[in-house]
Formats: structure tokens, C-alpha cells, sequence
């Protein structure tokens, strides 16, 4: 299996798209421009950006021949069950409804309501939900990009966390995790012993 496929690549590039455009959506809230399709022109330049430096590198390097560990298509899936194969099933569950019916973790919660301060908020940081007057940063990531996504396509806020935001990150973490491995591992012993480490 090739961990660099298209798909993978897609998946990955997604991910951090996503991370990259919520924190974007988090500047223009401190610079007073709160605005989804402004963090969208800011990750159209950075990719421009990305892309030229990408493109460079890669025509720099030299044309070395790599040997990359091959498996079945289906042994993806089966790496992914123990990675991320439960959060992927109760994220999805979670984002039924129109309110999730139960949530999974004692934090979601709270994250699913940094995700609401984030799209009420005219100001950084915003003020909590859950005490009235406090306005606290916090570390936004998968939040930035769950308000990002919920504003930028119109959808409600736990649809965009639990539906889009959560399994592309997991996946992009996993493809990302699987490409890392596939540069150091030599066999597929190797290979499955790492994986095995890092789970």
C-alpha cells in the first residue's frame, strides 16, 4: 500500500487546512474582521506559498530510489481500528440530532462549547459559556477549526465538530502517523513493531 496516495495526501492536507484556517478565523477575530471567508483568502496564500517552497524542494532533491514497505489495502483499516476506530464510531454518534444526545469524555462538552464562544464572540478571547463575565484564552485547535467549518459552510457547530473536524484530523494524524513510520521502518516486522510502540 502506498501511504502516499492521493487520497492520504488529501486527507492530510484537509487536516491541516482545517487547523491552520481555524487559527486564521481566530486572527481575524483579534484584529476585529471576524470573517470565515477571510481565514479562507489567508490559507489560499499560504498554500500559494506552501506550494512554491513544496515545489522547490522537491525539484532540488535528489532522485533517490526508496523501498517502501507494501501491505494489503485492508491492513489500512485494520491499523486504523486501534488508532482511532472508537473516536471515529462515538464522534459520528455524537453528531446525530439536532443536539447531541449524550457525549463521550467529561471535556466534550466543554470543547462543544468553546466551539459556540467562538462563533458568538465579536472579541478575543471570547467570553465563556459557562461563567458569566470571564474571558479567558484558551489553547483553540480543533475548536478554531470546528467554528471555522460552522461558519464558513453554515452548519451547526456540532455537525461541523463531530462529523467533519474530528474524523479528518484523526485521519489526517493516522496517514500522517503511517508516512513517518513508512520512512523509518525497513520491513513490515519493523513497520507493525513501531506502530505498535506508538499506540
Amino acid at each position: 500500500l502506498n501511504f502516499y496516495s492521493r487520497v492520504a495526501g488529501l486527507i492530510t492536507s484537509a487536516a491541516l487546512g482545517l487547523l491552520v484556517g481555524g487559527g486564521l478565523y481566530i486572527v481575524t477575530i483579534i484584529i476585529g474582521t471576524k470573517s470565515a471567508w477571510l481565514a479562507v483568502g489567508g490559507l489560499v496564500i499560504l498554500g500559494f506559498i506552501g506550494q512554491t517552497f513544496t515545489n522547490k524542494r522537491v525539484t532540488n532533491k535528489s532522485s533517490e530510489a526508496t523501498t517502501l514497505v507494501k501491505f494489503h489495502p485492508l491492513t489500512t483499516i485494520l491499523l486504523l481500528i486501534p488508532f482511532g476506530g472508537l473516536v471515529l464510531v462515538t464522534s459520528i454518534k455524537m453528531g446525530i440530532g439536532e443536539f447531541p444526545a449524550f457525549f463521550v469524555n467529561m471535556d466534550t462538552p466543554l470543547i462543544l462549547s468553546h466551539v459556540h464562544e467562538l462563533l458568538r464572540t465579536d472579541i478575543y478571547p471570547p467570553e465563556t459559556l459557562i461563567t458569566e463575565g470571564a474571558y479567558h484564552p484558551y489553547h483553540y485547535g480543533g475548536q478554531a477549526a470546528a467554528a471555522f467549518t460552522s461558519n464558513l459552510i453554515g452548519i451547526l457547530p456540532h455537525k461541523a465538530m463531530f462529523w467533519l473536524v474530528n474524523p479528518i484530523i484523526i485521519l489526517g494524524g493516522f496517514f500522517t502517523l503511517l508516512s513517518f513510520i513508512q520512512s523509518a521502518a525497513g520491513s513490515r516486522v519493523q513497520f507493525v513493531f513501531l506502530f505498535v510502540l506508538f499506540i
